[in-house]
């Protein structure tokens, strides 16, 4: 989860589909 928030202050703005699939994983 660390590294999704730090993707997304990045400015990265991962896709939905990063996002459920991240939340699935873990």
């Amino acid at each position: 989860v660390s590294h999704m928030i730090s993707e997304y202050r990045s400015g990265r703005t991962p896709n939905p589909d990063v996002l459920c699939n991240t939340r699935i994983k873990f």
